[in-house]
């Protein structure tokens, strides 16, 4: 069995990791905020395009942190899905390094949920601007079939 020191080195060199992408998923979070803005469409192209090997790799650490997770409870005997960072952090109080991380991942993990929270709002609202104005300049372009009504029937005739 791996010793417990061992395991909890690797989690805090995940930690780091994680803390890193983190930060530069916010900063490519940033980008798309700014590119979509200014109207930048390759600026936005370019940021998302950036983003997805971000995404990939965060999912690439979620599986080391599962293993890491798996072994830890196994040598405690508990259920893999128990443990969190606090929970290990109880067990190995002596862990500072470890905390100070849990930490920092807790911010930037609040953070980066803001900014993405913050990114959709905008997009969303960019979005409903463009229809409006692709709508009125519909209207402009054909104004009379937009007011154009319907024929009546003379249902007895």
């Amino acid at each position: 069995m791996i010793p417990v020191q061992s395991l909890l080195n690797s989690l805090q060199a995940w930690a780091q990791e994680e803390l890193a992408g983190q930060r530069r998923i916010q900063a490519l979070i940033e980008r798309q905020e700014r590119a979509l803005c200014a109207n930048d469409t390759q600026g936005l192209d370019e940021a998302t395009r950036a983003l997805e090997p971000e995404l990939a790799a965060q999912s690439e650490r979620a599986l080391k942190r599962r293993r890491i997770f798996s072994v830890l409870a196994a040598h405690w005997q508990v259920d893999p899905e128990a443990l969190s960072l606090s929970s290990i952090l109880a067990r190995c109080p002596a862990q500072t390094g470890l905390a100070t991380l849990r930490a920092e991942l807790q911010r930037a993990t609040t953070e980066t949920n803001r900014r993405n929270r913050r990114f959709a709002a905008l997009a969303a609202a960019h979005r409903r601007l463009v229809e409006e104005l692709v709508g009125a300049l519909l209207e402009i372009g054909a104004p009379a079939a937009g007011r154009q009504g319907g024929a009546l029937v003379d249902a007895e005739a």
